[in-house]
């Protein structure tokens, strides 16, 4: 070995990895810029929300509204356990729907209904009193006694004439010994619409008698409301107490109005 190698040999220098890691110094400006572009994108979504604040009002009430759709239409799908909602149903019965033998049952169970609707159809008659009025028609659900679907059976109960002026209305009657979760439950959407039809066809008056507690013959409270007051298959309690009728008075016909 040489002079100049041996001297290169002894005098050479270990080696140092020039790669150098992140330092702390480094490491604060990168978290000082993101925090500053955090802080940008939360001014920019809070002036939007600022400047748009009413979508996002209509948003939150058209949720609302919706969920109480819903809330309303698992409670028709619920219904009541009463006599008449289950006299609607009987109207989109047809025979091929329904065998003798089933429609024989259906009628066992509810033959107890059967009679709390006719009590109340007679204690709502007697309100009308005999020198005042007429009645003109008084409907019978044929369905109830034969295995055939009959049109009359969902036309309104009463069909009545004021003897004074011979105006003609027509009034439903509907008992429920309880309310559910607040609400009256007196009908069906497709039987509603086919009162609609029925009083827009005939141009005439279409009123709704409600009955509440005790008994069917002897109701705690009771209610006489236009039809296009009850348009929803619920009425909520608040709505029914304008139309309450005492019970110490039969109904008049006064202006065109049934009271």
């Amino acid at each position: 070995m040489t002079r100049r190698s041996n001297y290169r040999y002894y005098n050479r220098r270990p080696y140092k990895s020039y790669k150098k890691g992140i330092s702390n110094r480094d490491k604060l400006v990168i978290a000082i810029i993101c925090l500053y572009f955090i802080l940008q994108i939360l001014k920019e979504i809070m002036q939007i929300i600022v400047t748009y604040y009413y979508v996002f009002i209509a948003l939150a009430l058209i949720s609302l509204i919706i969920c109480y759709i819903r809330y309303n239409h698992r409670l028709t799908s619920t219904g009541s356990t009463d006599l008449e909602e289950n006299n609607d149903k009987n109207c989109d019965h047809s025979e091929e729907q329904l065998s003798l033998e089933a429609y024989q049952n259906e009628l066992d169970v509810e033959s107890e209904y059967v009679e709390k609707g006719n009590k109340f159809e007679r204690y709502v008659v007697d309100k009308f009193d005999d020198k005042f009025f007429s009645i003109v028609e008084w409907t019978t659900d044929m369905c109830r006694k034969h295995n055939r679907y009959v049109e009359s059976d969902c036309n309104p109960d009463l069909v009545i004439r004021d003897r004074t002026t011979n105006e003609i209305f027509c009034v439903e009657c509907k008992y429920r010994s309880h309310l559910i979760n607040g609400f009256f439950n007196w009908s069906y959407p497709d039987q509603i619409d086919r009162y609609f039809s029925y009083s827009r066809d005939r141009k005439i008056p279409f009123y709704v008698v409600l009955g509440l507690g005790g008994s069917p013959d002897s109701p705690i409270e009771l209610f006489c409301i236009p039809l296009q007051e009850a348009k929803n298959p619920q009425i909520p309690i608040y709505m029914l107490r304008k139309y309450y009728h005492d019970l110490e008075k039969n109904f008049i016909w006064k202006n065109g109005v049934l009271k």
